[in-house]
């Protein structure tokens, strides 16, 4: 398994859409079963890209705010019962890094530099636009929030 972990670049005076290069060493740790601490943040706000029934986000829930978005609108729907159930105060949403929520309660989460972690557990290599994708994911974190991609390592 690859797990790597990238704190938020630097951000400068002006806007850039461009996803930094991930190869530098400085904003980049790659580990191999490694797991990291990703407590630093005093106030944790949580996003978990491709939740799907959000058992990951309602553990995330009971150190601080926890959202998950994922595709899959049965997914979200069933999700949110078993997190209303447990009386967890996850909340999922259906969409995607290219199609964020719209509706009001979502424009207020999904705004930019409010996310101290992002995760992206074994959903980068479904990503239709890397990118594009990333480069929003990047938008979403606070300056120095961290997003987590882990994904197969086949070799």
């Amino acid at each position: 398994m690859l797990r790597v972990i990238i704190p938020a670049p630097p951000r400068s005076a002006t806007k850039t859409s461009a996803v930094p290069n991930v190869t530098m060493t400085s904003y980049i740790r790659l580990g191999y079963g490694r797991s990291e601490n990703l407590s630093a943040a005093t106030k944790l706000k949580f996003l978990d890209i491709g939740c799907a029934f959000g058992a990951f986000v309602r553990a995330a829930a009971q150190h601080g705010e926890a959202y998950g978005l994922d595709i899959s609108t049965y997914a979200v729907k069933d999700g949110n019962r078993i997190s209303h159930a447990l009386a967890s105060p996850a909340q999922l949403f259906a969409g995607d890094l290219s199609h964020l929520p719209a509706d009001k309660k979502a424009k207020k989460i999904f705004t930019s530099g409010t996310f101290s972690s992002i995760t992206l557990i074994e959903v980068a290599e479904h990503l239709r636009a890397p990118r594009l994708d990333l480069a929003k994911a990047f938008s979403l974190l606070q300056p120095s929030g961290l997003l987590v991609i882990q994904t197969a390592n086949f070799t």
